[in-house]
């Protein structure tokens, strides 16, 4: 979910940054185009940004159960989808003047929850792999990241364009890569015979990514937050 504290100058912002896979003219199309309309709906009926956490919360657990039984195209559409709720949550608040720490707080806390939901539901579907260790690394290499950020900037360091993958990029390539392992899976079973599935080859790449590219962003972190400490420490001495 968006930080709710972050106002319409930040905001908007951090939607012109470019990242290593979401580029700002992607980012603006998908807010301004794709989801203004939701967002006028969701003002009209006096939809709350709670509601919205908690909405994305709950479907969170449903996008779990999908990954673990096997469901992985619907579990990738339903991914994609609360990336959008992630976003709606914090521009609600904003237009409706009601963003602040409570907000804040709540956003981040229920983000930490989303994540370990469907990032189970990936580790339980590959219970029987080898990736099944790789996707404990992702697990906990998303809970770093965020954990990292919020110590680093309880200390002074600010850390917010520190690190490629952050949440939307990991709501992206979860997303994208489940509905093309899908296809993929599906391509590939007239070569499997009638009693043989395919494996999810994409998905496992996924996870590879996720794990590594999460893990080195918390790395990232960690080192320019003791780095600026130090830095700190010698210049007040």
């Amino acid at each position: 979910m968006s930080n709710t504290k972050s106002g319409p100058s930040e905001s908007q912002a951090k939607l012109d940054q470019d990242s290593i896979l979401l580029g700002s003219e992607i980012k603006n199309w998908w807010v301004h185009k794709v989801m203004a309309p939701i967002e006028a709906f969701c003002l009209s009926k006096k939809i709350t940004p709670d509601t919205i956490t908690y909405t994305g919360t709950f479907l969170c657990l449903i996008c779990g159960y999908l990954f673990a039984a096997d469901h992985i195209l619907s579990a990738g559409w339903m991914v994609l989808l609360i990336g959008s709720l992630d976003i709606l949550d914090g521009r609600i608040a904003r237009a409706i003047g009601v963003s602040g720490p409570k907000g804040a707080f709540l956003d981040s806390v229920m983000d930490r929850y989303q994540d370990f939901f469907m990032m189970m539901g990936v580790t339980i579907f590959f219970q029987n792999s080898w990736i099944f260790y790789v996707c404990l690394l992702a697990l906990l290499g998303s809970a770093l990241v965020p954990y990292t950020r919020a110590k680093a900037e309880s200390l002074g360091v600010e850390l917010s364009e520190i690190g490629a993958i952050q949440r939307p990029e990991r709501f992206f390539i979860l997303g994208f890569g489940s509905i093309i392992s899908s296809i993929f899976q599906i391509s590939l079973m007239p070569f499997y015979g009638e009693h043989r599935v395919p494996p999810q080859h994409i998905l496992m790449l996924v996870m590879l990514i996720l794990a590594g590219s999460t893990n080195w962003t918390a790395f990232q972190r960690i080192r320019y937050t003791i780095r600026s400490i130090e830095k700190g420490n010698h210049e007040n001495n």
